[in-house]
């Protein structure tokens, strides 16, 4: 699957979930649906971060793999999201 394929899904998938067309938003529209997918884009990397013993002053040296992938996953849908505005 090639990215083109991918954001032409995602495209679909954001019109048959909501209803709503994000290549047909007005300008105040894009900057709202900006908005909210980068605060879920950064959740997500947060989210996944979390999955991970990433400190350096902490023993644990663990990922939880795939809650981490899953967190990776929803993280590029948004990530998506965003691109289907531009």
């Amino acid at each position: 699957m090639t990215l083109t394929d991918a954001l032409q899904a995602q495209h679909e998938l954001q019109v048959k979930s909501f209803g709503s067309d994000p290549k047909t938003l007005n300008d105040e529209e894009k900057l709202e649906w900006v908005r909210w997918n980068m605060l879920a884009l950064m959740d997500e990397l947060h989210e996944a971060l979390a999955e991970t013993g990433w400190k350096p002053w902490a023993k644990s040296k663990h990922i939880n793999r795939d809650a981490y992938v899953s967190e990776l996953v929803d993280a590029f849908h948004f990530l998506m999201n965003l691109m289907l505005v531009v």
